[in-house]
């Protein structure tokens, strides 16, 4: 799922694109780090 979030930021065709797809990954390693403490 993170993975595929880090693929859609690389194929981004514009900023705004660009930027949802790494606000919503960053959301994902924040849930991720709750969820599986490092």
């Amino acid at each position: 799922r993170i993975q595929e979030a880090k693929e859609d930021a690389a194929d981004a065709k514009d900023d705004e694109a660009r930027s949802k797809a790494e606000q919503f990954l960053s959301q994902l390693t924040t849930l991720e780090g709750a969820i599986l403490p490092a």
